[in-house]
């Protein structure tokens, strides 16, 4: 048997950038997931990878036997439950942090220990392969903390400890401590009070390369920035950016809004009679237009939490709600961009979770199944029992192609068929089969060309040749591996001949022939 002519794959490009405005409301779908065995109240989460595969992991530290709550990332965003033991780490809420703290490539975890009220710090280093341990280095820090950020305060490349003592405390204050290098500790130093608060967030306000810390409280309506001195000191400077404003501020994040290149700051105010958002824009220097600028909720339910990210893909960072209303809806908004900082409301959606509760906030924002687009991390704090949430990002997914199409060698009459498979893309999804970089349409034997699945009834001599599929939606387009159909007839001559059909007898003919006779072909 011998193989007649397959048409020359004409040479196939990079794909195209993703669009850069999703055309479709904004839709994020949910899944919550409930750490086995716990009845903690509080839900301590963080992510990172923790078993170096280069996948967003998530790790709650909820803590009632000694051993935390590791979930490994397959790649697609689906989360498998791994107990991880940590001796030492005893008491039922091990607020958490991830860092390389001993620079090693591998992730570390540092936590209070010690309940609900604080304690003292632990580090467990990891052995990145998903555990940690077996027994943490310990240090008793001047004060009680609860809470445990980490920051590289002196710019020396060594993740460093911010610890925050925060709404339980009379004279909250906030210590930090600078890493020598090996993941130990030393100069502790103390800041505050800085008003009861849950929310510190860390970044550089004024564009010289180290960060600043950020709090807010929930009493007095002040925001106050430790300003980074350089030396891995800082000084305290408190604002009241919304004068007369009633309610707690619960929520604070940072991150440009207008487009300058520069870190802003918005934060929401708790209040079911007036649920709103407020942000303050950055003049460069760190220094912040008073007063805020107010975005309400027209759907009139209270926001707890806010995170600053570009859900809709055009560039601009846009400022997505979780709110709660009065039932067991817990939902989102989301508050568009226009590029100056200007915002507008353009999708409401609602997530049924009896078990958010009022206190869900951000712990991350991350593309958790690999498609290129921001999704949320949430901690469902004080459910019962406790559990996370992830919001994925379904907007602007462009197609992910994970099957490719296999090539197939059959004798001449019969049925070749060619598929793939995607991992995400956000509908609807458009198919376009080609042979030879050519569309194909059905008829004639074809079926399926706009289809996962492309069937050639009766294969023929002209048949042969090189087939892909282009996948796309409004975010992009995704173009599959090439794959071969050789197709064997009886009466052929088995010599080498001008397989492309292009006048000549060349490399092309050659590098053709060559994959037929890999495929068995005589």
């Amino acid at each position: 048997m011998n193989i007649t002519r397959p048409l020359i794959l004409i040479a196939i490009g990079s794909a195209p950038a993703y669009a850069q405005l999703c055309d479709i409301d904004l839709i994020y779908t949910s899944e919550s997931f409930a750490p086995f065995n716990s009845d903690v109240l509080l839900a301590p989460i963080a992510s990172g990878d923790i078993d170096n595969d280069g996948y967003r992991d998530v790790i709650h530290t909820g803590l009632d036997n000694g051993s935390a709550r590791v979930y490994l990332n397959d790649g697609l965003g689906g989360l498998t439950y791994s107990p991880v033991p940590l001796q030492g780490a005893d008491g039922g809420n091990f607020h958490n942090t991830l860092a390389d703290f001993n620079n090693d490539g591998f992730l570390d975890l540092a936590g209070i220990r010690g309940g609900n009220d604080g304690g003292d710090i632990v580090i467990f280093n990891g052995n990145g392969d998903g555990t940690f341990g077996p027994t943490p280095s310990t240090f008793i820090p001047e004060f009680i903390p609860d809470r445990v950020f980490t920051a590289d305060i002196d710019g020396d490349g060594f993740e460093d400890i911010v610890a925050f003592q925060a709404a339980r405390s009379a004279q909250p204050v906030i210590v930090t401590y600078r890493n020598t290098g090996n993941g130990t500790f030393t100069d502790a130093r103390s800041y505050g009070p800085v008003g009861p608060t849950d929310t510190l967030q860390t970044g550089d306000l004024d564009g010289d390369g180290l960060p600043e810390i950020v709090t807010t409280s929930r009493i007095n309506s002040l925001t106050t920035i430790l300003r980074n001195l350089g030396d891995g000191t800082f000084s305290p400077q408190s604002f009241s950016f919304t004068p007369g404003a009633s309610g707690g501020f619960v929520n604070l994040q940072l991150g440009d809004l207008n487009n300058d290149g520069h870190l802003d700051i918005a934060y929401s105010l708790f209040n079911f009679s007036n649920p709103v958002v407020f942000y303050t824009l950055n003049n460069g220097a760190g220094n912040f237009q008073t007063p805020a600028t107010e975005i309400v909720d027209t759907s009139n339910n209270p926001t707890w939490a806010i995170a600053i990210l570009d859900a809709d893909g055009d560039g601009d960072n846009d400022i997505l709600r979780m709110v709660r209303g009065l039932g067991s809806i817990f939902g989102g908004v989301l508050e568009r961009n226009d590029g100056t900082g200007a915002f507008t409301e353009t999708s409401t959606f609602n997530v049924i979770d009896a078990n958010a509760g009022f206190n869900s906030t951000v712990s991350s924002i991350a593309d958790f199944n690999n498609d290129g687009t921001p999704d949320v991390l949430l901690n469902h704090d004080r459910a019962s029992p406790s559990e996370f949430g992830i919001w994925f990002n379904t907007c602007f997914a462009p197609p992910v192609i994970v099957q490719q199409p296999a090539s197939v060698l059959t004798d001449a009459g019969q049925t070749a068929q060619f598929s793939i498979a995607l991992s995400s893309g956000a509908p609807p999804l458009a198919y376009q089969w080609r042979k030879g970089g050519v569309d194909l349409v059905d008829g004639d034997g074809i079926s399926g060309a706009n289809s996962s699945q492309l069937m050639i009834d009766g294969v023929k001599a002209s048949d042969v040749g090189f087939y892909d599929c282009v996948v796309s939606n409004s975010s992009g387009a995704r173009t599959s591996d090439p794959a071969l159909l050789g197709v064997e007839v009886e009466d052929s001559p088995t010599c080498f001949v001008d397989l492309n059909k292009d006048g000549e007898l060349d490399f092309f003919d050659l590098s053709l022939y060559l994959q037929l006779f890999g495929m068995g072909c005589p």
